[in-house]
């Protein structure tokens, strides 16, 4: 199975699509902490936002996942929402999906089908926004 993936830089959510039209999305920040920032003029707490760290600028930086201390196994990533279709397709049609991307601009997710078909997706709950190229999208 190939598979494209995109990640959402400001909530490290990860979608995954395989070729096949099935998806997943994870959460990405490997162990990553948040911290709400204080507005300096409201002094009220504005959203989670991930907390900076330094990192030494003299060797790359490696993940070390975390070791479950029961079992010994390294921690995985949590699933936020498990295997779902995202694109359907006949077993008999050549189709796949080709492209997964994320929009900054609009804080989506984008997956793309060699047939044409493009659906928009919430970078939060990765439901369903729409098709592009369809008679019932209204943006």
């Amino acid at each position: 199975m190939n598979s494209s993936w995109a990640i959402d830089p400001f909530t490290y959510h990860m979608m995954v699509v395989g070729d096949q039209g099935k998806a997943i999305l994870y959460d990405a920040r490997m162990g990553a902490t948040f911290k709400k920032p204080k507005d300096k003029q409201s002094n009220m707490y504005m959203a989670d936002e991930p907390e900076k760290k330094t990192v030494h600028t003299k060797r790359v930086p490696v993940y070390n996942p975390v070791v479950n201390a029961v079992t010994g196994e390294p921690e995985k990533w949590k699933t936020l929402v498990n295997w779902f279709t995202a694109h359907s397709f006949s077993k008999t049609e050549p189709h796949f999906v080709n492209n997964v991307k994320f929009s900054k601009s609009a804080c989506m997710f984008i997956t793309s089908t060699n047939f044409g078909e493009v659906k928009l997706w919430d970078s939060l709950s990765c439901q369903p926004l729409g098709i592009l190229n369809s008679h019932e999208f209204d943006p």
